[in-house]
């Protein structure tokens, strides 16, 4: 990694460039080597002692992970050829204890070393060449190579990368800090979008012809805004319909709407109901679906 700041001529930016929907969460992976690279050197470091932090990894990889890096944390300790089981069954504890004291985020342990090292866009390694260049020009060439892959990223998504990783996460269980064997085994529920939809908790919005007027990203609302809407045009005293309510609101939402995040806007909308015109706050949320794609929500302002 010394030397290489030009990131204009850098390989894998330059094919994502040319194909951007290869982008995917989870693929952006960065290998870390535990011994002497995520550790600090020591006059009596051994394989049963917790070893120290090396000044800047753990604010480092804080930053990377948050930033959207798949974090994948390798050593030779589980090499079976060097080491026999007992040895081996240690360094798991001495591994995993030192991520968790020093509150170092990652997605896999990598402990198949039958398989070699695990596939990655960089590989960090004090025994790499050329050599492992320290944590400080680490992250910022890192930080900068991400900057790049958001870049490319956000000019087809109309949210972060980071949030569709943060996503990624939530769905495969590797939220926040997980080895390759999931602590709390195996996934036993994951509720997708899809799956709100099937069960009513969202209503599909998408089908109806004002909802493509307005968007180009599939829409959903929550039950509870449904609720709202349907009250409306069952109301005697209202002649609304569906395709008239919904255009208020993507209306309201579009040309009203507050920005509190750089995907999520807040805003009110009158609604007829029981007679009378009620306001309604709500938010519009663009996020990713269950395989990345751009999704839009629209709820109640007090809705999760």
């Amino acid at each position: 990694m010394e030397g290489a700041t030009d990131l204009r001529t850098d390989p894998i930016l330059e094919w994502y460039r040319k194909h951007p929907d290869l982008i995917k969460p989870g693929k952006l992976r960065l290998a870390i080597d535990f011994d002497y690279t995520l550790t600090a050197a020591k006059a009596d470091y051994n394989l049963s002692s917790l070893p120290s932090p090396q000044a800047g990894s753990p604010e480092t990889l804080r930053s990377l992970y948050s930033q959207g890096w798949y974090i994948i944390v390798a050593t030779a300790r589980f090499d079976s050829t060097v080491f026999n089981t007992d040895e081996i069954k240690v360094s798991h504890g001495i591994v995993s204890e030192f991520l968790l004291l020093n509150n170092i985020p990652y997605d896999l342990i990598w402990k198949d070393q039958s398989a070699g090292k695990p596939h990655a866009c960089w590989y960090l390694d004090d025994r790499s060449l050329p050599p492992f260049p320290g944590w400080e020009f680490a992250n910022k060439y890192l930080s900068s190579y991400m900057c790049e892959i958001e870049s490319i990223w956000q000019a087809g998504h109309p949210y972060p990368f980071r949030e569709a990783v943060k996503q990624f996460r939530i769905q495969t269980g590797g939220l926040n800090m997980q080895p390759d064997e999931n602590v709390f085994g195996e996934i036993i529920y994951a509720y997708t979008r899809k799956q709100a939809l099937e069960d009513g908790v969202l209503v599909d919005l998408t089908g109806y012809k004002v909802t493509r007027e307005y968007f180009k990203f599939p829409v959903a609302c929550s039950s509870a805004v449904w609720a709202a809407i349907d009250r409306a045009i069952t109301d005697q005293n209202n002649c609304s319909d569906i395709e008239g309510i919904l255009h208020d609101i993507f209306f309201m939402g579009i040309m009203t709407g507050k920005s509190v995040t750089e995907s999520e806007k807040v805003f009110a909308v009158l609604i007829q109901q029981d007679g009378k015109q009620e306001s309604f706050d709500m938010r519009l949320a663009c996020g990713p679906g269950d395989e990345g794609e751009p999704v839009l929500t629209i709820m109640f302002i007090d809705e999760d």
